[in-house]
């Protein structure tokens, strides 16, 4: 992918992200369109990222190698569960840095799901593409 240093947006913070749009992110939400974007923009800023619609497949990819280095993950899904999607995958013992998202605020996140050590940080929907790169790139450099 050509990189161009976060010409798309004119806002510094980009640049920084840009310049380090290395990992690998899941995209996990049940809104599949917003997955789709979500993963897209993460693309066109050097991420390898792609999209699933729920925990199953959040959990299918998971075990794919090489792996994710993030998932940023719906708070509300149906069929298997967020928090069991945060079990299952730091089971696996990848060091994988999930970023929780939902419409809530953050105060109403359960604080139980916060409070797993995998969960490096939380993205309010909806998050604006600066707020998503910062957020990506600092689970990126978060330790697990």
């Amino acid at each position: 992918a050509v990189m161009t240093r976060g010409s798309q947006v004119g806002h510094a913070g980009v640049e920084v992200v840009a310049a380090h749009g290395q990992g690998r992110v899941l995209v996990c939400d049940d809104e599949w369109r917003l997955g789709e974007l979500t993963a897209a923009l993460l693309r066109q800023f050097g991420f390898v990222a792609v999209s699933v619609a729920d925990g199953d497949g959040a959990l299918a990819a998971a075990v794919i190698e090489p792996g994710f280095d993030v998932l940023i993950l719906d708070l509300n899904l149906n069929g298997t569960s967020s928090a069991e999607v945060i079990r299952r995958v730091s089971d696996l013992g990848r060091g994988v840095r999930i970023v929780l998202t939902s419409g809530y605020c953050p105060e109403d996140v359960p604080e139980a799901l916060m409070a797993e050590p995998s969960v490096v940080g939380y993205l309010a929907k909806p998050y604006p593409v600066e707020r998503l790169l910062t957020t990506v790139s600092d689970a990126l450099l978060a330790a697990t």
